[in-house]
């Protein structure tokens, strides 16, 4: 529920998770705030990293082994100076993971689906998948009711985008 608030882009800083060492007298640290005091050392890792968090989830597509495992280890290793440990990491080529700690990594069951942020993933043919929520069923075929429907897509990344959209388009020319 709270990741579909829309908020003004200047209170968006506010609004972040906050995260701190239970018991210490430290003040909270955010992801976003230890990327960016790190700035000046990691700037190639703070380009590929702040856009895609979501929470405690790092979704990266790379167009090369060459750049997953680039990404891996400067995402490791900024977020390791704040205490975050970066874990449950997988890829369809396991070139890519192969300099990843054994138990940082996700098994690699070829036939399962990974879930994250709503979307299953098909490792094996790096495929995404969407599932429809299970009541769209129960919802009247009305303007509403469809309405209902689409509102009830868990889709944070906005993959489904152009298709709820145009959905909403067609339903407010009936």
């Amino acid at each position: 529920m709270y990741l579909e608030v829309a908020l003004h882009e200047a209170d968006r800083d506010v609004c972040r998770f906050l995260w701190s060492e239970p018991g210490e007298n430290k003040p909270p640290k955010t992801i976003r705030w230890h990327a960016e005091k790190h700035q000046a050392e990691c700037a190639g890792a703070l380009r590929d990293l702040l856009p895609n968090m979501y929470v405690d989830d790092l979704v990266v597509s790379c167009d090369s082994v060459a750049d997953a495992r680039r990404i891996a280890k400067e995402a490791t290793e900024l977020l390791g100076k704040g205490g975050f440990h970066l874990a449950k990491w997988a890829s369809n080529s396991a070139a890519a993971v192969d300099g990843i700690l054994a138990e940082d990594q996700e098994p690699s069951d070829a036939c399962r689906l990974w879930k994250t942020l709503g979307i299953f993933w098909q490792r094996e043919f790096d495929m995404l998948i969407f599932r429809p929520p299970e009541r769209v069923a129960e919802f009247p075929d009305t303007k509403r009711g469809v309405l209902k429907a689409l509102a009830s897509v868990f889709d944070p990344l906005g993959c489904l985008a152009p298709y709820t959209v145009r959905a909403e388009i067609i339903i407010q020319l009936l």
